[in-house]
């Protein structure tokens, strides 16, 4: 399996709902951490809550989310460019030093 870049966001209709039920599915948790382990970009709106139950997500340094290629965007939508921006760097590369993620 390829891990590419992952994003998840609040919008849409049922997007809340399906959140719920992806928090209690721990396959979307899985691809989260496997996304992370394989230093892919990962981006998220404010009002997501699935990151939350990430393993790494506890980990971060919230002041350096952008340098770790995790977009949490402030408002309530995704910042389009600062995630392509990630996405462009294919990997980051630092996050190899975080071994104990379970993926």
């Amino acid at each position: 399996m390829m891990y590419c870049p992952s994003v998840v966001s609040t919008k849409g209709n049922s997007s809340k709902q399906s959140q719920q039920a992806l928090k209690k599915e721990p396959k979307a948790i899985h691809i989260l951490n496997e996304g992370y382990k394989h230093c892919k970009a990962i981006a998220s709106d404010k009002e997501s809550t699935l990151l939350e139950e990430t393993h790494f997500w506890k980990k971060l340094n919230n002041k350096n989310l952008k340098e770790d290629g995790v977009i949490f965007s402030e408002g309530k939508s995704l910042d389009p460019e600062a995630f392509v921006e990630a996405i462009g760097k294919h990997r980051f590369w630092d996050r190899k030093k975080s071994d104990d993620i379970p993926a």
